[in-house]
């Protein structure tokens, strides 16, 4: 079982007025990304390397369903640090040994999203239920043999 960086989340309320922000910080503008369906965000990312990216990830208008991250995003006043993602390939071993140590786990959750090009990029994901660890706990990842965001997004 292998455990790794995968992206790093900047949260925001909007997602335009915080990537134009970054891009002015950086001169890097991150593109890319797009919607998650039925979670109510979308995205855009910035590579970091090969296999490592940043994300911004705001409420996606377009969407009336709206999740927990959605939600909490919406709450924001300003961008920030949101959350990190470990990207694993044994997403069943990471839920039990958490478990065995103490900590709860959500049931692993299928994602999807048609990148613009039209690549299909399936994915899933696992929390971690610790309300006492708040956001210092990560969420998973697996990708199950997508292309990596990494590889297509611009890097910086």
């Amino acid at each position: 079982m292998s455990l790794l960086l995968d992206h790093i989340l900047v949260g925001a309320p909007d997602l335009e007025p915080a990537v134009t922000d970054f891009a002015a910080a950086t001169r890097v503008t991150p593109s890319g990304g797009g919607s998650h369906p039925g979670f109510g965000t979308r995205n855009q990312l910035l590579s970091l390397g090969e296999d490592l990216f940043f994300e911004i990830i705001a409420p996606d208008p377009a969407q009336t369903e709206n999740g927990h991250r959605a939600e909490a995003l919406a709450r924001l006043s300003t961008p920030c640090l949101h959350a990190y993602c470990l990207r694993t390939d044994d997403i069943a071993t990471v839920a039990e040994r958490a478990v065995a140590a103490g900590i709860g786990v959500t049931d692993p959750i299928r994602m999807s999203r048609t990148r613009a090009d039209g690549v299909q990029l399936n994915w899933e994901i696992l929390y971690f239920d610790a309300p006492e660890w708040g956001d210092a706990l990560p969420f998973m990842i697996d990708w199950k043999g997508s292309p990596h965001p990494a590889t297509t997004a611009p890097g910086g």
